[in-house]
């Protein structure tokens, strides 16, 4: 365990680490355009995404969209 900058104590929990592309990247890879894929995460569907700031989009790499399991 280790402790919050409030002093609590916080269970340190491992997180999944995916390699992650670009937009631009992930339709390289896959042939899909990128607009596609934009309405894809319109429609909750396709690969997992995250949003970074405003504007940049990342793809989990990981994905078997991506042909990686």
């Amino acid at each position: 365990m280790t402790q919050s900058p409030a002093g609590h104590a916080v269970a340190a929990v491992p997180l999944p680490v995916y390699e992650y592309l670009t937009a631009d990247e992930a339709a390289d890879l896959t042939r899909i355009p990128t607009g596609t894929l934009g309405q894809w995460r319109s429609n909750g569907v396709g690969p997992k995404w995250i949003r970074l700031g405003a504007r940049r989009i990342l793809y989990a790499r990981g994905h078997s969209v991506f042909g990686y399991r």
